[in-house]
């Protein structure tokens, strides 16, 4: 027996109930919604629950649980289409056809991101905890849904991006963000132990500061890869548990590292490499940096000279600027007192004849 046949049998019911069409048809759709929200709801926990559980092949992406909806409700649909309406599915399917194919063209941006969402999550491509990067924008998956892909990014951040566009451009997979690995350019070599000592006295300083404020789940590694004319080149690599935890553990460990890499209490060496980049020799470089001493202390020397000099040029034109303000005209003729007219002057005989 098919759907439909239990829709009729189950409006043949109704309307013996209630002795009118309209009714029993009302009552026919409003069971088969209910019904389709319960079953939908169901089987959307249980196919979610196995998504994330991973036990199967599939990602936990809310993709395959939207398109599991679309198919249930489309489904009761065509059923109440069929049994409460008499409408001829199949017919309309084919009658709808060339519509269909109109809206096709005119939803094509929908459906380019429908079919680029199923393509990163049935080949696994794009998984929710990825930390990807597309274009600019990087950041761990939050979600696949039908139309876009949602990361959020190390500003916490919520950054949406149309699958469309993931399908089409280069996908970076970055390390996981509970996975730190901190580039090192080691600088100074002790003499005693050589490179080997420094790397086992750094990871064990860097592991005991991780281990007392971290969960580790692996420890600090060393490792090197190759050098230039001025250092060897590493990686400093380990893992925390938690990934909300890795900003501040590898600032903690590049506080830790730092004095290893380059010290100024360890005797230095330099490393000669040839065109190849091959180890050559090493050259002690304790004449060096006496020299650079002895060249800094000169310069301070002279510039404290030059200081003294220009400031007791300076003391030596004061006095004389001093002076010279004294004298100025201006400066006689405001200090100048006025003298009273002496008695055999033009001006005092004029007086007395007026």
């Amino acid at each position: 027996m098919n759907l439909d046949g239990i829709v009729d049998m189950l409006r043949k019911i109704i309307d013996k109930v209630t002795h009118s069409e309209w009714l029993s048809v009302a009552l026919t759709i409003l069971v088969v919604v209910a019904v389709t929200a319960l079953v939908t709801n169901i089987l959307s926990r249980i196919l979610r629950t196995l998504l994330t559980k991973g036990k199967g092949p599939l990602p936990s992406s809310s993709i395959f649980v939207n398109i599991l909806r679309v198919t249930t409700w489309t489904i009761a649909i065509c059923v109440i289409l069929s049994s409460c309406f008499n409408v001829n599915v199949g017919a309309l399917v084919t009658a709808l056809g060339v519509g269909g194919i109109a809206v096709s063209l005119g939803a094509q941006s929908l459906l380019s991101n429908l079919i680029g969402g199923l393509q990163v999550s049935l080949t696994g491509l794009v998984k929710p905890g990825d930390r990807i990067q597309v274009n600019n924008q990087s950041g761990t998956v939050r979600d696949v849904t039908w139309s876009h892909t949602s990361l959020d990014n190390a500003n916490g951040e919520h950054v949406v991006i149309p699958n469309s566009v993931i399908t089409s451009v280069a996908l970076i997979h970055l390390l996981p963000a509970n996975k730190v690995k901190i580039p090192l350019y080691v600088t100074t070599i002790p003499q005693q132990g050589g490179l080997t000592q420094l790397v086992h006295d750094a990871e064990e300083a860097v592991n005991k500061a991780l281990d007392e404020r971290f969960i580790m789940k692996k420890p600090a590694t060393i490792t090197f890869s190759g050098n230039d004319r001025n250092a060897m080149i590493g990686t400093l690599a380990f893992e925390v548990a938690d990934r909300r935890d890795a900003n501040d553990a590898t600032d903690l460990a590049m506080r830790i590292v730092a004095p290893y890499a380059h010290a100024d209490n360890i005797v230095e060496t330099h490393v000669e490499t040839d065109i190849e980049g091959v180890v050559t020799s090493t050259e002690n470089l304790e004449e060096v940096i006496t020299e650079e001493k002895k060249s800094t202390q000169k310069r301070v020397f002279e510039k404290q000279k030059q200081e003294k000099a220009a400031k007791l040029r300076d003391q030596q034109q004061r006095p004389h600027h001093r002076l010279f303000h004294r004298l100025h005209p201006r400066c006689l003729m405001k200090k100048r007192p006025i003298a009273p007219p002496s008695k055999g002057s033009a001006h005092s005989k004029g007086q007395k004849d007026s």
